[in-house]
């Protein structure tokens, strides 16, 4: 009887820790699948975010800004590009592409060396996450070229140059009517 007793109240043991195991183990699955859709969405609100900042550098050109005082729209893109390696460490797809954009903003408005350090670091970030032989990575190097031979830096616009026109040959192959 007390065998018999003993293997009862273990079989009820086992069933409830059991059960209760299963219940944890679904309660994290849900918990994961939560956090799961929460990093979802907030990738998707940081690539609209990079894209609504994206069009609104592409507005800034100096076309735009002929004839108007420029300084709090730098003021802002300076602030800006303080933010970036802050806000956006985690993502260094959508900063590289967002200094990239800056670095274009810098050099439309005459400001070379901001530029040249925008570009540089959306290389390195490239280089980084992309590897060496991406389009990406093609258009960066020729960007800084483009801003370091405006700045009579030949030898190392050069260099770059050759290196986007390698790279760019390597992808499209030698033939492609862009090259």
């Amino acid at each position: 009887l007390a065998v018999a007793i003993g293997f009862v109240l273990l079989l009820t043991t086992a069933a409830v820790v059991s059960t209760s195991l299963a219940f944890w183990a679904n309660r994290e699955r849900e918990s994961a699948k939560v956090n799961e859709q929460a990093a979802t969405i907030e990738a998707s609100k940081s690539r609209q975010v990079a894209g609504f900042l994206k069009d609104m550098l592409s507005g800034v050109g100096p076309s735009v800004a002929r004839g108007r005082d420029t300084t709090m729209l730098q003021e802002i893109l300076d602030k800006t590009a303080e933010r970036l390696g802050k806000d956006l460490k985690d993502q260094p797809e959508v900063e590289a592409e967002l200094r990239f954009k800056l670095g274009e903003t810098f050099y439309d408005l005459g400001q070379d060396a901001k530029a040249e350090a925008m570009f540089r670091e959306a290389l390195a970030l490239r280089r980084k996450t992309l590897g060496n032989e991406h389009p990406e990575v093609a258009a960066s190097l020729h960007r800084l070229g483009q801003v370091l031979w405006r700045q009579s830096k030949l030898a190392e616009a050069e260099m770059l140059h050759r290196e986007a026109q390698a790279t760019r040959r390597k992808l499209l192959g030698k033939d492609n009517p862009e090259l």
